[in-house]
């Protein structure tokens, strides 16, 4: 048996981490104690067909500690609302929305690691190119001998 199949197996039957999601019956009618798994546990978790067959009949509740039951935002509709002026002045322009919405950050972030893959391929890249101008047997502009006419008869 796998070492992290017997891991999650180990885990299911652990009582000590144990986190009450849901207390009604999957479609196998046994009421589920699940528990909560480290990331590396989750995907083997989601491979068994049974473990997902009984969340989707019992569903799951979301961690209160992480999402708030209940969310409200006082103000959120007051005020002004709709597209800004100069959002309005590049509406004419796809391209100019786009780069208007992407955080200047990231453009940065492009521009450095694009000067970077660049200097990290500038020898090879020239490696290449003078081994492709100096082939043995290649014959430079200089190495011709320009014939007369006279001389070819």
């Amino acid at each position: 048996m796998d070492l992290s199949l017997e891991r999650t197996l180990e885990l299911l039957q652990s009582r000590e981490r144990s986190v009450m999601m849901d207390n009604t019956a999957g479609d196998t009618g046994v009421d589920h104690q699940w528990i909560k798994l480290e990331k590396s546990e989750m995907v083997n978790f989601a491979k068994s067909n049974d473990n997902m067959a009984d969340m989707r009949a019992s569903g799951w509740t979301l961690d209160p500690d992480n999402f708030a039951s209940e969310q409200r935002y006082p103000g959120l509709y007051c005020g002004e609302y709709g597209p800004t002026e100069v959002v309005l002045s590049l509406a004419e322009s796809p391209l100019k929305l786009f780069f208007f919405f992407m955080p200047k950050s990231f453009w940065r972030n492009v521009a450095t690691e694009t000067d970077r893959y660049f200097v990290q391929n500038l020898t090879s890249r020239v490696d290449r190119m003078i081994n492709n101008q100096k082939t043995p047997g290649k014959k430079s502009k200089s190495g011709f001998y320009i014939a007369k006419p006279e001389s070819l008869i």
